[in-house]
């Protein structure tokens, strides 16, 4: 295989795609930039609002003014108004507010560890950690808590709050990252997980995370894209089958991270400044992940690659269960001669199968969401609205679909 050079492209991003695209890329990432380095604010008396209460969730003082500090950001900016009544729970302690906790693992690599840079202060690492949880389950993820466990945190410190209630103290640190800036924090917070992992007896200097060991939205074609970077000295690894510590050991190891656009190339948050990403499109609507991709390898000193794959019949979103479907067409060509990865002719061709199986895929879609399966959800979301209650009402949801074969 011919080493990929760094040297050949300026470390900020390089795009193989349409034109349209390329501007609409290049118009996204444009306002994304480095902040200062947050701060921590203490709230005395403060209480800890849990997800769940419409516009109240973060943290308020003891006048009942919501800490601007411990706003929450998930994709909009909440903007919760004052309290006037006082939590029934009182803990004398003091905790560090650490946000509400997603389930989803992109999620939690990009907005739910954006407050434990503090952890790395030794002021706040033995502290009680104060989270809020949406989930109807109290069992928090585990591949959360191994994180939380490699900041030095005890899981006999991790209180979990579904109800309000008041601290001593409540220290509130700011928000490390954003939907459009990145700190150095950031940054910080992952490398310390990563130094705590140790090394693999194998290192991989480039390495593929596919997509097509998922039990769910695999993508049609891949499997033929990634055996062309395995030929040229990828190894192949498929993220969902590895614990998480193992796949933080490969990631930060490695100088070249390739995969689909998607929750694993955000991985790249445990690898070293001065390494690549390259990012395959796999929708053909201009909507993706670019931007956050993007930020990511920013908050990492990387560079960004992103490279347009798409080949699907039908447009679709990012952030679609539909059916996509990926091959090595002219921008990939162009990507790959670049780079100096050899392919075939007979590589560029997607398999008839993949176009059978991706097709079939589509027929199921189709079925999947018929006008009639859409008005019957319509219906189940409507009268669960009556049901009081976070947990009754998705108690009642699943009862309704079962009932309703949806």
């Amino acid at each position: 295989m011919g080493k990929i050079s760094t040297m050949d492209y300026t470390p900020d991003i390089k795009i193989y795609a349409p034109d349209k695209y390329v501007q609409d890329v290049r118009a996204r990432i444009k306002d994304i930039q480095t902040a200062r380095s947050p701060s921590v604010v203490r709230v005395e008396n403060g209480t800890v609002w849990p997800v769940g209460k419409p516009r109240e969730h973060g943290v308020y003082d003891a006048c009942g003014q919501f800490v601007a500090a411990s706003n929450i950001v998930i994709r909009a900016t909440a903007h919760p108004h004052a309290i006037h009544h006082a939590a029934e729970r009182y803990i004398d302690d003091d905790v560090l507010f650490l946000g509400n906790l997603h389930h989803h693992f992109g999620h939690v690599l990009l907005e739910r560890l954006t407050r434990a840079w503090a952890l790395l202060s030794d002021k706040y690492k033995n502290m009680k950690c104060v989270i809020v949880y949406s989930s109807a389950a109290d069992n928090i993820p585990e591949y959360y808590l191994e994180f939380l466990a490699a900041l030095g945190v005890a899981r006999e410190n991790i209180m979990v709050i579904k109800q309000p209630t008041r601290f001593r103290n409540v220290y509130v640190p700011e928000l490390s990252k954003g939907p459009n800036f990145t700190t150095d924090a950031f940054a910080k917070t992952f490398d310390a997980i990563a130094n705590s992992v140790p090394d693999n007896d194998a290192k991989y200097d480039c390495v593929y995370v596919s997509r097509d060991a998922l039990r769910l939205r695999r993508t049609f074609g891949e499997r033929a894209v990634q055996s062309v970077f395995q030929k040229n000295g990828f190894h192949v690894i498929y993220p969902e089958t590895m614990p998480i510590q193992q796949q933080i050991a490969i990631v930060k190891n490695c100088r070249v991270l390739a995969g689909c656009a998607g929750t694993a190339l955000h991985l790249a948050l445990f690898m070293r400044p001065g390494g690549t990403v390259i990012q395959i499109k796999r929708n053909s609507k201009n909507s993706d992940n670019a931007d956050q991709q993007f930020l990511v390898n920013k908050t990492k000193g990387l560079n960004s690659v992103f490279v347009w794959a798409s080949a699907e019949s039908r447009p679709t979103e990012h952030f679609t269960p539909a059916p996509q479907i990926i091959g090595i067409g002219k921008y990939m060509q162009k990507f790959m001669d670049d780079f100096g990865l050899r392919y075939t002719h007979a590589d560029t061709v997607i398999p008839a199968s993949e176009w059978a199986a991706y097709e079939n895929a589509w027929r199921e879609y189709r079925r999947a969401n018929s006008l009639w399966r859409r008005i019957k959800h319509a219906l189940v979301k409507i009268l669960a609205c009556a049901v009081p209650g976070r947990d009754n009402r998705a108690a009642f949801r699943n009862y309704m679909k079962r009932v309703m074969g949806v």
